[in-house]
């Protein structure tokens, strides 16, 4: 009878699995490692490992190679609304194209709270290209006061696009115009 012995991985191995093109297996390297006592580092290849634990403030620090792990935990069904409200201000922290596209993608998530905070993160980025994705957001009731503040802290591009919406009369956008509270929330920005 032949026994073979296994050993622990090597460092280069270990750091190959951290570098896999394949997400899940970079996670569960990771995992793996910190089970045998390897200290999880602060490095881009350790973010599947920083999403996992919800380690908001090391993944702030690992930018945008951190965006699209961020976005992926927001989407998880079981997410807690702290964490997927944690991971909209992360992505609005890091800011750059990388978490610009993860907030677009999150401004059409299943939770209303979720679309809301990600809309006014992209006004507070000042993401001119998520001025329709705004838009279609100012049209439901429950992300509407977001959407608006998101328009509003765009300025004068959000402007012509968001007077054509309100010429259309749909029922959410007339409704939100008529408040006097949105209409000096759009002006006090814009200077009007």
């Amino acid at each position: 009878l032949h026994v073979k012995r296994h050993s622990f991985p090597t460092r280069r191995s270990s750091d190959l699995l951290l570098r896999d093109p394949d997400p899940d297996v970079r996670i569960v390297a990771a995992c793996a490692l910190v089970a045998l006592g390897e200290p999880p580092q602060p490095t881009a290849e350790w973010v599947g490992y920083w999403a996992q634990v919800r380690d908001w403030n090391i993944l702030q620090q690992l930018g945008a190679a951190a965006a699209a792990s961020i976005g992926t935990v927001a989407e998880e069904p079981g997410c807690s609304p702290r964490d997927q409200q944690a991971a909209v201000a992360t992505l609005q922290a890091i800011g750059g194209p990388e978490a610009v596209a993860v907030l677009l993608r999150l401004a059409g998530h299943r939770e209303a709270d979720v679309r809301a905070a990600a809309g006014l993160a992209l006004g507070r980025l000042g993401a001119v290209a998520a001025i329709p994705r705004l838009l279609e957001l100012i049209e439901d009731e429950e992300t509407a006061r977001r959407a608006a503040e998101g328009l509003a802290l765009l300025g004068e591009p959000a402007l012509a696009p968001l007077s054509q919406l309100l010429a259309t009369g749909r029922p959410a956008a007339a409704r939100w115009a008529r408040s006097e509270e949105h209409t000096s929330e759009l002006q006090s920005p814009l200077n009007i």
